[in-house]
């Protein structure tokens, strides 16, 4: 019968700078922020022409490009977030029709236009009743987050990398 030899290696952790990785993390959330704001006040419009409330015209943003920005609302309105104890960053847009303007949206008809079908019903005193939407109103996307982000990707790709990769350290466990 043949002993056996036995090795006693000591265990050891893997460990990384969290603070460098913050660091990172938090420089790509505002990089990707800032040029997202840039595309919207920059964006030259080319679509319809729109009358604005106090007077004055501006053109509209053609589908696939970023919006316009009329009043600065939707630029001002995007945010940088650190979560998870600055280990993740999000990005917000909080203007609620940011995502009907990234993504695109589809509504219905309404009480107003030409294009619903509408009865006279005779239990209304002769108002006229919304029967059916007939067509339905589509905006295409104008995607301004989520191409700042395919800009910025790969070099927050690397940077994270890089920063993941030098924090790394072995720890012995006693």
């Amino acid at each position: 019968m043949a002993s056996g030899l036995k090795i006693v290696v000591p265990a050891y952790t893997l460990s990384y700078d969290r603070a460098a990785l913050r660091k990172v993390l938090r420089s790509a959330g505002a990089e990707v922020a800032a040029l997202a704001r840039s595309m919207i006040r920059n964006a030259s419009g080319g679509g319809r022409t729109y009358s604005k409330p106090g007077g004055g015209r501006y053109s509209a943003s053609v589908a696939g490009s970023p919006p316009v920005s009329r009043t600065g609302a939707l630029a001002s309105s995007i945010r940088v977030q650190t979560r998870s104890k600055g280990l993740s960053v999000r990005i917000i847009d909080a203007m609620f029709y940011s995502r009907f303007l990234e993504t695109g949206a589809q509504g219905g008809g309404g009480a107003k236009g030409s294009r619903n079908v509408r009865k006279r019903v005779s239990g209304r005193r002769g108002k006229y009743v919304l029967m059916q939407v007939v067509g339905r109103r589509q905006m295409a996307p104008r995607p301004f987050l989520s191409v700042a982000m395919e800009q910025k990707g790969d070099s927050i790709s690397v940077r994270v990398r890089d920063a993941v990769i030098q924090g790394i350290a072995f720890k012995r466990q006693k």
